[in-house]
């Protein structure tokens, strides 16, 4: 019996075997050092302070809370700042949730004026403000800081429900400029605009609603949020992303666009199609013909397909015989863009004419037809502009009641100030206006009338400030934030309002 010798494997299928055998490990090895890489890293940037930014923890109803439990290292505006949320999203340090014996507190609600995250918690206005009325009222009390950034009247009215836990005697509502409009806002990618609306129609009752929160939790940028939220509470890396993202948002269209186009590309593409005719037909005849006469390519010749210079060779005949009837459409199309083009000039310049019309009169307290000799177009967009101011206001005068309403059942005070603006008392002339054209002091006279007519007190430290000398007032603020020497100014301003509320409020 003849028993042949096994045949040797070929060194390239020993290789190959090799190396087939090897890669696995490779891979491991590679995602291993990606591992080590990136905790280095975030060792690294805690140790440095870096991407500790990400500070909101997206929620169903009120649209975003503080990120429970969190420290950060605030460095947008001002020297940097560090500071620690509670499981509440409290700044307060050693703050308890039952109130100590004999402690009198106030609950300060509102937006990024009021949370102060541009100063340290002892340097805020409301911290400064308890100091200080201890010592002058000889007994306990605390401020207590509810201030979210971004946050509208109606999620400070929804945000109430946490705050009773904290047995206030007084809340606090900082107003600041824009509120107003800000009940009613539809959100976008900006976190801080994801709010639910509030309104309050004719004849109806007022409605807070959360459905446009529910909506936008639907977005391929929210599911991405929601998916990674157990990441944006602890990575330094993606506060650092975060942060540069949120830079760019809000400056850069050209990135907008491409996030965009990465969360929706199906839309993107449709948006950009249809927007396509309008761009083509901006751009002026003769520009399109210079570039289609610089389009011709050369080509690789296939035998009987003729190349794209013989195509224009062969045709030249024809476009001579039709120069006439093209040069006439050319003309008549020139005509067109010029006459749409005069058309949507004109259009501008009426709406400039209306709108500086505007100024000079209340654009809630006037109706359009007590203004004699005004052209149609401006009386209509008067009319629209009425409407809309008037229906806000009344929702706004709703938002305040119920919230003075609510604050009465649980044996509480409520009050209201007006945050300084540096956008009015910092403002350049001739600072381009909002649409609205409404100046933050006449804001606030609305505000107030709204307050009287529930007999909810209300301090101006807008007007407070605004006696101060224009240089002194830019002291007061960083980019858009009170500094703490405006934190100081603020907690000065308010201390005998708020003592006077405290008095009447009191226990005997």
């Amino acid at each position: 019996m003849v028993v042949s010798a096994p045949q040797k494997q070929s060194e390239p299928s020993v290789a190959k075997a090799t190396k087939a055998k090897r890669w696995p490990k490779t891979l491991a090895l590679i995602v291993l050092w990606q591992v080590i890489a990136l905790l280095l890293c975030e060792v690294v940037m805690a140790s440095a302070g870096l991407g500790e930014e990400e500070i909101f923890h997206l929620d169903r109803v009120i649209g975003f809370t503080h990120i429970p439990n969190k420290r950060i290292y605030w460095k947008q505006e001002g020297p940097g700042v560090y500071s620690y949320f509670n499981a509440d999203g409290m700044r307060e340090p050693h703050l308890t949730i039952a109130k100590p014996a004999g402690t009198y507190r106030v609950a300060v609600l509102g937006d990024s004026l009021v949370e102060g995250l541009q100063s340290p918690i002892e340097k805020t206005f409301g911290y400064l403000l308890g100091e200080e009325l201890t010592k002058k009222m000889h007994r306990p009390i605390e401020v207590l800081n509810f201030g979210n950034s971004g946050y509208s009247t109606a999620q400070e009215y929804l945000q109430l429900k946490k705050v009773w836990k904290y047995s206030p005697d007084l809340v606090l509502m900082g107003y600041s400029n824009r509120d107003i409009f800000e009940n009613w806002s539809p959100p976008d990618e900006t976190i801080t605009n994801v709010r639910p609306y509030a309104l309050h129609l004719p004849n109806a009752k007022l409605v807070v609603d959360s459905s446009s929160v529910t909506n936008w939790m639907r977005t391929p940028r929210a599911k991405f949020l929601l998916s990674i939220a157990w990441i944006r509470e602890y990575s330094h890396v993606w506060g650092m992303v975060s942060a540069l993202e949120t830079q760019f948002g809000h400056t850069d269209p050209t990135y907008k666009a491409i996030c965009e186009f990465l969360t929706n590309p199906v839309k993107s593409i449709k948006m950009t199609c249809a927007a396509l005719p309008g761009w083509i037909a901006a751009v002026p005849q003769n520009t399109i013909k210079s570039i289609g006469a610089l389009m011709v390519f050369p080509s690789r010749h296939v035998p009987g397909v003729a190349t794209a210079q013989e195509t224009m060779i062969a045709t030249d005949d024809a476009r001579v015989t039709t120069a006439a009837a093209r040069k006439a459409t050319s003309d008549q199309e020139d005509a067109a863009i010029e006459d749409a083009a005069k058309d949507e000039a004109a259009r501008v310049e009426a709406l400039k004419a209306a709108e500086k019309d505007a100024a000079t009169q209340s654009a809630i307290t006037k109706a359009p037809d007590a203004i004699p000799n005004q052209p149609a177009t401006k009386g209509v967009i008067n009319k629209q502009r009425n409407v809309f101011l008037s229906l806000l206001t009344r929702t706004l005068g709703s938002l305040l009641a119920e919230m003075n309403s609510e604050c009465a059942k649980h044996s509480s005070k409520f009050c209201v100030v007006a945050m300084p603006s540096k956008s009015e008392l910092c403002a350049l002339p001739g600072a381009p206006k909002d649409a609205f054209d409404l100046p933050y002091p006449q804001e606030v006279d609305l505000v107030k009338k709204l307050c009287a007519d529930d007999a909810i007190p209300i301090y101006d430290a807008e007007a407070a400030m605004a006696k101060l000398d224009p240089a002194m007032r830019r002291c007061e603020f960083y980019t858009n934030h009170l500094t703490p020497r405006g934190h100081a100014f603020v907690a000065k301003s308010l201390q005998s309002f708020i003592e006077k509320q405290i008095e009447t409020t009191s226990k005997p």
